[in-house]
């Protein structure tokens, strides 16, 4: 969606940053809120970077690090502006962010729950941990080592997609009642 010119597009952007999260209403990794203002086509990366930082600057948005993933979060004082100001967003401009608001819930959900990370060991291959998280808590982990960081970095992408799956694999023949 192309946006007319204004001579303060920088306010605008917040704004659409400060929406999405209200709407959302639940913490965002920086993947979800590109996802969530694709729509919006002249918000660039550079401009949603400036805007990011200047909303946290202001304590308009908190910045939180979960296991080294930075998420944001709409601040009390974030809300109270969005509110003032809400009406210098298009109708149209909301209504596309809308339109994204339950799939960003279910993937910052899922970003939440399926936790991963991998470090390099001593003899040169990389420990792989795999996490499912369920009221703040792991209910299952796994460790992996693999020989190569590409290795370990595609299992951590792929558990975003299959932890589920892999989890009902695992747990179904163990509490199964054998016959």
């Amino acid at each position: 969606m192309q946006m007319p010119f204004l001579a303060d597009e920088m306010t605008r952007a917040k704004l659409c940053v400060l929406y999405l999260l209200k709407t959302v209403k639940v913490s965002l990794s920086l993947d979800c809120i590109i996802i969530g203002l694709e729509p919006l086509d002249w918000i660039n990366q550079f401009m949603l970077m400036e805007a990011l930082s200047d909303l946290k600057e202001t304590r308009l948005i908190f910045e939180s690090d979960l296991q080294g993933r930075k998420t944001y979060l709409i601040s009390e004082k974030g809300e109270e502006s969005l509110g003032h100001f809400i009406n210098e967003i298009p109708l149209s401009m909301r209504q596309s962010l809308d339109e994204k608001r339950d799939s960003l819930r279910l993937r910052a959900k899922m970003e939440s729950e399926y936790r991963t990370d991998y470090r390099k060991l001593e003899d040169g291959r990389f420990l792989t941990e795999l996490t499912i998280m369920e009221e703040g808590r792991p209910i299952f982990h796994v460790e992996v080592e693999l020989a190569t960081s590409a290795q370990a970095h595609a299992v951590c992408k792929a558990w975003h997609e299959t932890a589920s799956k892999a989890y009902a694999a695992i747990l179904s023949p163990i509490t199964t009642p054998q016959k």
